[in-house]
């Protein structure tokens, strides 16, 4: 077997053998973010937000003057208080995100990880946040350059997630030099990983949207019964691309996957 078969057969034996599940504890994050997404959408008002800007939309279509289309936006804008809101849940989801990785993280290294794991973002919060919005600019930045140059930098910052919550001494920034410098020579092998789940993403998204359309009015019952598939995906992709990191670092689960100097090509 080659490196991805190694590393994708490795990650589905902690699926099978860890206890908890990881399915349950990928099934239980999920589920978390189903219910912080659901209660953004009802602080916000999003579902009588789209009546009234579809409503808007058509009365101008019909004839209406844009005097009145552009006060139905204004009046739908949330308040600062639902803005707010809507910031604290968001937050919230990226600790039960980071918590789920924390749980990949511990219970590949140390068998020890739980749903307990699910809240361990939260020390660590502020420093994630830091890290998305400072990679989300420098991808944005190399991405006006064009479309190449953006999509190098996106994975060159895909180790730098691992390297913080490894490395709580190391600043934001140097964790994205870390990771800069870890992938050298490594971004086509990690791409070829990604686009070996492409099945399993398209295949979640289009039973999403099919079940989607069956219930239009009811949004999210369309992701609970997606949730199950969801959760196999997320821990399966969790797992794999954590054993790529420890790869990276020369570290290995399986007698199969080679130790490698992370600096070599």
């Amino acid at each position: 077997m080659n490196l991805r078969q190694n590393l994708k057969f490795t990650a589905r034996g902690f699926l099978s053998t860890a206890k908890p599940s990881p399915l349950l504890v990928g099934h239980a994050a999920l589920a978390l973010i189903l219910v912080l997404n659901i209660l953004d959408s009802t602080v916000n008002n999003a579902g009588q937000i789209n009546t009234i800007m579809m409503e808007a939309y058509q009365q101008y279509m019909a004839g209406g003057n844009v005097e009145h289309l552009m006060n139905q936006i204004m009046s739908a804008q949330p308040t600062f208080v639902q803005n707010l809101l809507s910031v604290l849940i968001s937050l919230m989801t990226l600790m039960v995100s980071t918590g789920l990785v924390i749980y990949i993280i511990t219970e590949a290294r140390y068998h020890k990880g739980g749903f307990g794991n699910l809240l361990d973002g939260l020390p660590v919060l502020f420093r994630v946040v830091c890290y998305q919005i400072l990679t989300t600019i420098y991808t944005f930045l190399w991405g006006l350059l064009l479309i190449v140059p953006g999509f190098m930098a996106a994975y060159s910052y895909r180790q730098g997630l691992y390297i913080l919550l490894d490395h709580p001494e190391m600043g934001v920034n140097e964790c994205i030099r870390a990771s800069k410098h870890m992938m050298q020579g490594h971004k086509w092998e990690l791409f070829i990983l990604d686009m070996s789940f492409f099945g399993w993403v398209f295949g979640e998204s289009l039973l999403l949207n099919s079940l989607g359309m069956l219930f239009v009015d009811m949004p999210y019952v369309a992701n609970l019964l997606v949730l199950p598939l969801s959760a196999f995906i997320q821990v399966y992709m969790g797992f794999t691309m954590f054993l790529y990191y420890e790869h990276l670092q020369g570290v290995h689960y399986d007698t199969r996957v080679p130790n490698v100097n992370p600096t070599e090509s």
